[in-house]
């Protein structure tokens, strides 16, 4: 059965990257689990979330590899509100921006997550960057794309972060992937020899804007502070030094809201969104 849209009211999404953190779009269910016959590799050049086109970061996308197996989530998709929302915000992010194509697969459910234990396969979208699209930077040595990965920065946070968000679901799900896990080995030895604390590159990116503490600053002040604020940022090695820095070069009572500074310090997980 379809929407009015043409879309099916019910599908599944499967995500392997930055989906499984941050799908963006509502949904009805997930479960972990893998699709056979794809291997998870860091293939795909990426110029706006987690780089720039001088710089490019490198993101996830699955290659055809029919001894393999890829890791992810599968996301559950109902009912006309869901399916618009999520099909519009994915050809948008995943298309328009990534460069990824959609293709359909089979999907099986991780043994230890009974949420589908009735059903063995479920077919999923997946999004998967191809040869074909302009973004895509292909095979390097595990050396040559940790060096890529901690030396790119988007709009969304610092190429790093997303290396370790991917890795960090594997360990909490414990998952294997060797060569994922031989690339965040590789880059934790860059960012030693450079000095560089991994906290510093963590947590800097675009999240819910629910989940992000507001700094508003004054009519008078804002394209000034706008531009200081993120100078300071890209400099300091962690949040609560950059917003210490606005602290002592800026005084404390020229922003309204600067009173929460005290607990974003406690809470460096989060994210400072400036609202100009």
């Amino acid at each position: 059965m379809k929407c009015s849209s043409g879309l099916p009211v019910r599908f599944w999404v499967f995500g392997y990257g930055s989906l499984i953190w941050k799908p963006g779009f509502s949904y009805t269910s997930k479960t972990v689990g893998y699709v056979k016959g794809f291997s998870l590799k860091f293939w795909q050049g990426n110029c706006t979330h987690r780089g720039t086109p001088e710089k490019p970061g490198r993101v996830a996308t699955l290659i055809t590899d029919k001894n393999a197996l890829a890791w992810g989530v599968a996301y559950e998709v109902v009912g006309p509100e869901q399916t618009e929302e999520a099909y519009e915000h994915l050809n948008m992010r995943e298309c328009n921006l990534g460069g990824y194509q959609t293709c359909i697969t089979d999907f099986h459910a991780h043994a230890g997550d009974d949420s589908t234990a009735l059903v063995s396969t479920l077919p999923v979208v997946v999004y998967i960057a191809t040869e074909e699209n302009p973004h895509y930077v292909g095979a390097s040595s595990i050396d040559t794309m940790a060096l890529d990965i901690a030396s790119a920065e988007g709009q969304c946070g610092h190429n790093v972060e997303y290396l370790m968000k991917l890795t960090r679901f594997f360990h909490e799900e414990d998952l294997l992937d060797d060569e994922l896990f031989a690339l965040e080995r590789a880059v934790m030895r860059i960012l030693d020899e450079r000095g560089v604390p991994l906290s510093s590159l963590m947590n800097h990116s675009c999240c819910p804007l629910n989940d992000v503490p507001e700094l508003e600053t004054s009519a008078h002040d804002r394209e000034n502070f706008s531009a200081f604020w993120w100078e300071k940022i890209r400099s300091a090695p962690s949040w609560r030094a950059a917003l210490e820095d606005v602290e002592k070069d800026r005084g404390s009572n020229d922003i309204e809201s600067l009173t929460i500074c005290g607990t974003i310090k406690e809470a460096t997980s989060k994210t400072v969104k400036v609202v100009v």
